[in-house]
């Protein structure tokens, strides 16, 4: 028995340094209140309000949320690229963004499997008598 938590243990730490999921890096405009990055570029800091990447399941944020300022178009472009009319809906920032995976999302299996696993092996040891 003593060989089977231990291979369960070592098993179970063996999986703590493995991702879920990938990483994602997007080139645009970050709307920071959205957790939106605009990907079409008209020139001269607009984009177009049609093409995005929004923030992916399992990722809390984008980094860095710095750099300079871009405008998002309330409507399509034109066909030079610009905004009709100057009419922006948003204010972002420019640059290159990486998703950030919550925290707990990276360990919560294997804590979860630890906790079991240590719970059926106290289980296991106890006697239940019936009286």
């Amino acid at each position: 028995m003593k060989n089977a938590v231990s291979i369960f243990c070592v098993s179970l730490l063996s999986f703590c340094g493995l991702r879920a999921t990938a990483q994602g890096t997007v080139a645009g405009c970050l709307v920071v209140g959205a957790q939106r990055v605009y990907i079409v570029d008209g020139g001269g800091s607009v984009y177009d309000p049609r093409y995005f990447t929004d923030l992916s399941a399992n990722y809390c944020s984008w980094t860095p949320s710095t750099g300079t300022t871009c405008n998002i178009c309330s409507t399509a472009l034109n066909g030079g690229g610009n905004c009709p009319g100057h009419n922006y809906q948003a204010q972002g920032v420019e640059g290159v963004f990486t998703m950030v995976a919550c925290p707990i999302d990276d360990s919560l299996l294997p804590f979860m499997m630890t906790l079991g696993g240590l719970g059926f092996y106290v289980l296991r040891k106890k006697s239940c008598f019936i009286a």
